[in-house]
C-alpha cells in the first residue's frame, strides 16, 4: 500500500470518527433538552395545579366565568416568569392563554399531538413549535 493510500485512509477514518462522535453528541444533547423540557413542563403544570387549588380552598363555589378569569391571570403570572402555557379542554377549545384573543378557539398548532397524548395519559409534555425554513415554509 502507497503512503498516499494510507494518509488518505487515516483521514477518512478519522473523518467517519469525528462524524460519529458528532452524531452521539447532537443526540445527548436532544434528549437532555428534551428531558428538562419534560421536567419545565411538570413544574409549570404542578404551579399552575397550586394556585388552583389555592383557589378553590379559598371560595368554595364561584361561577364558571369567575373561575375561568382567575385561570387566566395565574397564565398571564406565569407569564411574566417567562412560563408560555396554554390550558386548554378535553376538546382542546383554549381556556386560558397569554394571548388572550386565542381564548375560546381550538388549538390547531398541536402538530405532533403533544396536547391529545397529555389529555390522554395526564403526564404534561412539552410543546414543540415548528421551526420556520423561510426557503420551504414550515417542516
Amino acid at each position: 500500500m502507497k503512503i498516499s493510500q494510507k494518509l488518505i485512509s487515516g483521514v477518512l477514518g478519522m473523518v467517519t470518527l469525528s462524524g460519529s462522535i458528532g452524531a452521539i453528541s447532537a443526540n445527548q444533547q436532544l434528549n437532555i433538552a428534551k428531558y428538562l423540557a419534560q421536567q419545565e413542563a411538570e413544574e409549570v403544570a404542578g404551579l399552575l395545579g397550586y394556585f388552583v387549588s389555592r383557589e378553590l380552598e379559598s371560595q368554595k363555589m364561584r361561577s364558571r366565568d369567575e373561575m375561568l378569569a382567575q385561570l387566566q391571570e395565574n397564565v398571564e403570572a406565569l407569564h411574566k416568569r417567562q412560563r408560555d402555557l396554554e390550558i386548554v379542554d378535553r376538546n382542546k377549545i383554549i381556556l386560558a392563554d397569554v394571548v388572550p384573543e386565542d381564548i375560546g378557539t381550538r388549538l390547531d398548532h398541536d402538530f405532533h399531538n403533544e396536547v391529545g397524548k397529555t389529555i390522554h395519559d395526564g403526564i404534561p409534555r412539552p410543546m414543540l413549535k415548528p421551526v420556520l425554513n423561510t426557503q420551504r415554509g414550515f417542516y
